[in-house]
C-alpha cells in the first residue's frame, strides 16, 4: 500500500496543504503522463545538475579526498541511483521563468494544484512509498554540516537554483 509521508522527522521542510504547486510539462511528457496515468518520477542521478542528491561541494572528493564528507559523498553515487523525484514549483501564480525553463517553447503545459490535491491524487496501489518536502537553498562552503539524514542531500540545492522554489516528491525504487 502506497503511503504519502512527508520527511519532517528527517530535517525536510514541509510545505502547508494549502500551497499551489506547478509542474510545466513539454507535450510529450505530458501525454505520457496521460497515457501512463502515472507520474513520472526521475532517477536523481540522471538528473542535469550532478550535485544533486551529493554533498554541494563542487570537486569535493578530489580536493578532501579522506574527509568524512568526501567519504558520504562516495556512498551517495550508488544511492542516488534508487532515488526517483519529480519536482515541482511552489509560485503562487504562473511562472515565465518555469515555461522557458521547463517546457519546450510553443508546445508545452502547467498543471496547478495544491500540495493537499496532489496528496488525494496518488493511487494507493503501490508498494513504495513517497516522500514529499521542500527543497532547502543553499550556499556549500568547505564548512558545509551534514547533520541529518541523507534525505537532507536529496532535498537540497545550490543557490542559482532558488527560483525554482522546488518541492519534490521522492521515492526510494530498488532498480536490482
Amino acid at each position: 500500500m502506497l503511503k504519502i509521508k512527508h520527511l519532517k522527522s528527517a530535517g525536510v521542510k514541509i510545505p502547508p496543504d494549502e500551497k499551489v504547486i506547478w509542474r510545466y510539462f513539454d507535450l510529450i511528457k505530458f501525454f505520457d503522463l496521460i497515457n501512463r496515468n502515472q507520474l513520472y518520477l526521475c532517477r536523481m542521478d540522471l538528473f542535469e545538475d550532478e550535485l544533486e542528491g551529493k554533498i554541494p561541494i563542487k570537486d569535493l572528493n578530489e580536493k578532501y579526498p579522506d574527509h568524512k564528507l568526501a567519504r558520504i559523498n562516495k556512498g551517495t553515487d550508488f544511492s542516488r541511483k534508487d532515488q526517483f523525484a519529480s519536482c515541482w514549483t511552489m509560485h503562487p501564480d504562473e511562472s515565465y521563468m518555469h515555461w522557458k525553463v521547463f517546457s519546450e517553447k510553443e508546445y508545452g503545459i502547467a498543471i496547478k494544484s495544491t500540495v493537499e490535491k496532489f496528496q488525494l491524487s496518488i493511487k494507493k496501489k503501490d508498494k513504495y512509498d513517497v516522500g514529499y518536502g521542500e527543497v532547502e537553498y543553499i550556499n556549500p562552503s568547505n564548512s558545509y554540516l551534514f547533520k541529518r539524514s541523507l534525505y537532507q542531500l536529496y532535498f537540497q540545492k545550490r543557490k542559482p537554483f532558488e527560483f525554482e522554489k522546488e518541492v519534490r516528491i521522492l521515492s526510494q525504487l530498488p532498480i536490482g
